[in-house]
């Protein structure tokens, strides 16, 4: 009933979190520092499978994601742009930079360099991602395309 009860908490300070920054009453700090909190506690919880697939073609990965109805997530901090295409399903989304949005398939939207996300799914969602690449080692490109802080990332922005 513990585990249950930190989800309702959680879920509830995303909502808040997401109300907020709709209302443009947060700024990319204060953001930031509270994804990487809410990330922190979504990790001591039990984890959810979130299955992945991973498809090349030339140039090109392409990476499909799943999540269950209910589920609360976080994102990489991204080095690179990408694209996103959201085939199936319904979720609130909130970034680092305080953009809040409700998502629902079919749907698509590009990725700036930088960016965290949080999101909370309403639906079963399938969301894929498409990046410019080579590289096709999976451990690779995770090191090639995210960041494991924002000032690392920022060092991929252009001046």
């Amino acid at each position: 009933m513990l585990e249950l009860n930190k989800q309702v908490v959680l879920a509830d300070a995303f909502i808040t979190m997401h109300i907020m920054a709709y209302e443009g009453m947060l700024n990319t700090k204060v953001m930031q520092d509270t994804i990487l909190e809410l990330e922190r506690e979504i990790l001591t919880m039990p984890q959810v499978e979130m299955p992945v697939k991973h498809m090349f073609a030339p140039g090109i990965y392409i990476r499909e994601m799943t999540a269950k109805a209910g589920t609360l997530a976080t994102g990489a901090i991204h080095k690179t742009h990408n694209t996103s295409i959201i085939v199936k399903g319904d979720f609130l989304l909130l970034t680092d930079k305080g953009i809040a949005s409700r998502v629902k398939a079919p749907y698509m939207f590009t990725t700036d360099i930088g960016i965290k996300r949080v999101a909370f799914f309403i639906e079963d969602t399938t969301w894929i991602t498409i990046h410019p690449t080579t590289e096709t080692d999976i451990d690779k490109l995770k090191a090639e395309l995210t960041a494991k802080t924002f000032e690392e990332a920022g060092e991929y922005l252009c001046p």
